[in-house]
């Protein structure tokens, strides 16, 4: 399964920070490729969906600094989804 493309009724939520490259990045990329629904957080959407693609049903790019205490995004996404994986990193 491509990153965009509809999740399956039994998949799983994840909540991604540090989407923007490396590791956050290929953690995102492979809950998308498994048929999961992702919310990916990077200081940049324009870098998230350059990484995981344009969005859709299975994918939402959230912009935001880990850095920064503003938590809008992740409820956001929250209360859109039951989030069954939470996937957090500090910045570098």
């Amino acid at each position: 399964m491509e990153a965009g493309v509809s999740a399956s009724k039994s998949s799983k939520v994840w909540f991604t920070t540090g989407t923007s490259r490396g590791l956050g990045a290929e953690v995102a990329k492979a809950a998308l490729m498994t048929g999961n629904r992702v919310g990916a957080t990077g200081r940049s959407r324009k870098t998230v969906g350059a990484h995981l693609g344009p969005g859709g049903d299975s994918l939402l790019s959230i912009s935001r600094d880990a850095a920064d205490s503003d938590s809008a995004g992740y409820s956001r996404y929250q209360r859109s989804a039951e989030i069954s994986v939470a996937v957090y990193q500090t910045p570098t």
